[in-house]
């Protein structure tokens, strides 16, 4: 890696004459793959950042007052130059752009208002409050994120990343019938199914026809019913009761893994099956709140998004882990993707032993 020059004054040194005229003497030195020179008419120093050792330097031997000033320097411009990113994530970095962004600001502490005021100052706005993972959704323009980061109380800074549907499995791949046959079919126990929204259909009522859809939740906007298909799907693969499928024109009928089940239903995906990190955590963090007053004992997320950062960091894996330590099973999408292509949701889930896979290879 090519080397960065800057100039430095340093006073109360001496001229460094040519290398062959010079004392020999040695100074601090860190290796990294790229090291820094400073330079100036009287001394010249080498930096770099990874260990520290000593080495000769073809330059007369300056006073201590002024090496002690160059370190200073030195150590002044390395934290703005490596510390000044190291709490955003990949895709912000070096943005520089004036146009406004969502990001997910998560803190080491509950935000305040004194964390919204520096915000504002920062020509952003709070847009949703993201408790469970100590987060705020924030806009404000790409170029100040750098400076937000800057911010103590600051832990991470995220984009607000497009989360997507992701869902290929029926009852029949688990063997659901063997559960059935020994009466376990969903009864008193209720499901989350945060997801595109729910429609009401025949398969998701009970015998006498009551909607076994219990409570509905929309974290987006403009209702909880499903537009795009996919939480439907979804919710007649975990407690379908087969109704729709019994007619004489069907060859099979087709039943849920739990036909017996209540369903609790987040909307958190748009019309295009397309939500956000805010509005998946939104969704996991009423579900939790709800948990005891409808017994809750499953969240399924039949959805995913790439992996940016560390588990320990990423917003959505630590809602994930809100709801498994809230001692609800979390079931998550795996695979849909192929074998390679790895999914946050899978990150999430080979954390902990409480949380499913469902996977489609």
């Amino acid at each position: 890696m090519e080397a960065i020059r800057l100039r430095v004054s340093v006073l109360n040194g001496t001229k460094c004459r040519a290398p062959a005229q010079c004392d020999k003497m040695s100074l601090l030195l860190v290796e990294v793959s790229s090291h820094f020179c400073f330079r100036s008419t009287t001394s010249e120093v080498s930096f770099g950042l990874l260990r520290a050792h000593s080495r000769p330097n073809p330059c007369r031997k300056a006073e201590g007052a002024a090496m002690k000033a160059t370190i200073i320097s030195f150590l002044l411009l390395a934290s703005l130059v490596w510390g000044s990113d190291r709490k955003l994530a990949p895709e912000l970095k070096g943005r520089q752009s004036a146009n406004s962004i969502d990001v997910i600001v998560q803190y080491k502490i509950t935000p305040a208002k004194k964390h919204r005021d520096t915000i504002a100052a920062h020509g952003g706005l709070v847009k949703q409050h993201l408790g469970n993972v100590k987060g705020l959704l924030v806009t404000l323009p790409a170029s100040r994120v750098t400076e937000l980061s800057n911010d103590p109380d600051v832990a991470y800074i995220s984009p607000d990343r497009p989360v997507t549907r992701q869902m290929n499995n029926a009852a029949v791949g688990v063997l659901a019938n063997y559960a059935w046959n020994i009466g376990l079919d969903g009864t008193g126990v209720a499901v989350a199914v945060i997801d595109s929204g729910i429609h009401g259909v025949d398969d998701l009522k009970d015998p006498q026809g009551h909607n076994r859809i219990i409570y509905n939740f929309d974290s987006l906007g403009g209702g909880s019913d499903d537009q795009y298909g996919h939480g439907t799907h979804v919710a007649g693969i975990i407690g379908g009761s087969g109704k729709d499928s019994i007619c004489s024109n069907c060859d099979v009928t087709i039943r849920g893994i739990a036909p017996n089940v209540k369903i609790l239903n987040f909307h958190a995906l748009g019309q295009t099956g397309q939500g956000t990190d805010s509005s998946v955590i939104n969704a996991i963090n009423q579900a939790i709140s709800l948990k005891n007053q409808y017994n809750i004992r499953v969240m399924n997320l039949s959805l995913g998004r790439p992996v940016y950062e560390s588990y320990t960091l990423d917003p959505l894996c630590k809602a994930v882990e809100a709801a498994w330590k809230a001692g609800i099973v979390v079931v998550v999408a795996a695979g849909n993707d192929g074998r390679t292509n790895y999914s946050v949701m899978d990150m999430a889930v080979s954390q902990h032993r409480g949380m499913i896979l469902t996977c489609s290879l």
